[in-house]
């Protein structure tokens, strides 16, 4: 029999709690020190270079943005409209997850249009269990379609050849 470092009785031969199998260190006594990985550096500010490459379009890719819950109300006129216009060259498709507005009314949904009044991409959009609170959503379906965003619900919108876009509204409700 030996005893351990607290003072408990082992048969000879068996492993303490803690121990490897030999009767060496405790594991939280021991230091393992992981291999360092060099990350290579940026490159400089305002030399037009990307870490992950070129312009993705060049390279077939799709670029997509994404947001939602914004909640736009009367109150927000121009608050995102700047915001929503750098996706021109940051994106090639927007995609709208729900929540557009705070309540679902009409007027919200015009506030919403002019927010994206200077994105020139495809719009695609889900709505959200905001979207519908007032009631008024076949108004505000057609207020966004007549803007020319793809509305989804329950049907799909096709971007090329090789990208297609389904859904339903944003909530399970």
């Amino acid at each position: 029999m030996r005893e351990s470092p607290e003072g408990r009785m082992f048969p000879d031969g068996a492993a303490s709690p803690g121990a490897d199998r030999a009767g060496a260190t405790p594991d939280a006594a021991r230091t393992v020190t992981p291999p360092v990985t060099p990350v290579p550096p940026s490159p400089p500010p305002g030399t037009g270079e990307r870490r992950r490459g070129g312009d993705r379009r060049r390279e077939g890719r799709l670029r997509l943005a994404a947001v939602g819950d914004f909640h736009c109300g009367a109150s927000d006129v121009g608050a995102y409209r700047d915001l929503f216009a750098e996706v021109n060259a940051q994106a090639d498709v927007l995609l709208l997850a729900g929540d557009l507005t705070r309540r679902g009314l009409a007027t919200e949904f015009q506030v919403v249009v002019g927010e994206l009044c200077d994105v020139k991409i495809p719009i695609v959009a889900v709505l959200g269990n905001h979207d519908y609170e007032a009631d008024q959503v076949t108004e505000g379906e057609a207020v966004l379609r007549a803007r020319g965003i793809h509305l989804l619900a329950g049907d799909s919108f096709q971007l090329d050849d090789r990208v297609g876009f389904a859904g339903v509204k944003g909530f399970m409700g």
